[in-house]
């Protein structure tokens, strides 16, 4: 079954939301630089796509994406559709673009492709257009490098891309099974999605397009999902049958331990009172007997 599975406008956890939002204002407000850091597969195209879209039309915004190998103003020219080849000409070409009145704003997707010397001309056109603001929707190894390169002085804002919690990634799920197909996941299958997917909205899309093109529409098991993950080049499976060994063992030690705690404790407590009676009981006879011997004695 070949069917285009649309998550475009799918749930948002209220953090994501509030992340929007609070770049949204900061954009507005102050030049420099803002990063987003996250894990592949965590959704960053989408809030770029997000802030692209509130923006697009207010200000001068545009996407430059580095996924794949190419030449700094390769990617310039894709994002402007202006052919550029020197870091003067860009410096004009966008000096220009700030006399509409509006704010300049470069999104930059998967910036730790960039070498040095594109960092380089990044800096320089700081220096040139102070009022330049860029976002970085970066790895969470860009972060080093950043701080290494001069141009990490410029950042003044920073957030992490948190991943989805098992029951936002259900939420997830359900809204793009309501919107894209009559026939719904068993709640297990779903489950093993949302637990296995490590709350990487890119992971959960991929496998929902995978069932659906395959027609799987029975109960998936681990081993079914270990499949599309490899089949996909995806993370690695983190749910391998040892770790379900070892994760069952811990149960049967964590339910052995609390069954068996409470009766060991009485039993400890009890044994304490023993002594405790057994040593008194002692002492007061040491104590009469040496009366006695007193009382003898006179």
């Amino acid at each position: 079954m070949n069917k285009e599975i649309n998550v475009k406008t799918s749930y948002v956890p209220t953090h994501r939301i509030q992340l929007i939002q609070e770049l949204l204002y900061l954009l507005r407000q102050r030049e420099g630089v803002f990063q987003i850091k996250a894990s592949d597969l965590s959704g960053k195209g989408y809030i770029a796509d997000k802030l692209f879209s509130h923006l697009k039309g207010h200000e001068e915004v545009f996407k430059l994406n580095f996924s794949e190998t190419q030449n700094f103003f390769t990617a310039i020219s894709k994002a402007l559709n202006i052919k550029i080849t020197e870091l003067d000409y860009l410096s004009e070409t966008l000096k220009s673009l700030l006399k509409k009145g509006k704010k300049l704003i470069l999104f930059i997707k998967h910036p730790e492709n960039l070498n040095t010397e594109d960092l380089d001309k990044i800096e320089t056109l700081f220096q040139e257009i102070p009022v330049l603001r860029v976002v970085f929707l970066s790895s969470n190894k860009f972060t080093k490098t950043l701080k290494k390169h001069p141009l990490g002085g410029r950042v003044i804002w920073v957030k992490k891309l948190h991943n989805f919690s098992v029951f936002q990634s259900m939420k997830y799920i359900n809204s793009i099974l309501d919107k894209n197909f009559e026939k719904d996941f068993p709640f297990i299958s779903k489950f093993m999605i949302a637990f296995t997917a490590n709350g990487k909205p890119g992971i959960i899309n991929t496998v929902i397009k995978r069932v659906y093109e395959k027609a799987i529409h029975k109960i998936m098991n681990r081993r079914t999902l270990q499949c599309i993950f490899i089949e996909r080049h995806l993370t690695a499976p983190f749910f391998p049958l040892k770790w379900g060994i070892i994760t069952g063992l811990l149960v049967l030690f964590l339910t052995t331990y609390g069954v068996t705690m409470p009766y060991l404790k009485d039993l400890r407590i009890e044994q304490e009172q023993r002594i405790k009676s057994f040593l008194e009981a002692d002492i007061k006879e040491k104590i009469t007997e040496q009366i006695e011997k007193e009382e003898q004695t006179k």
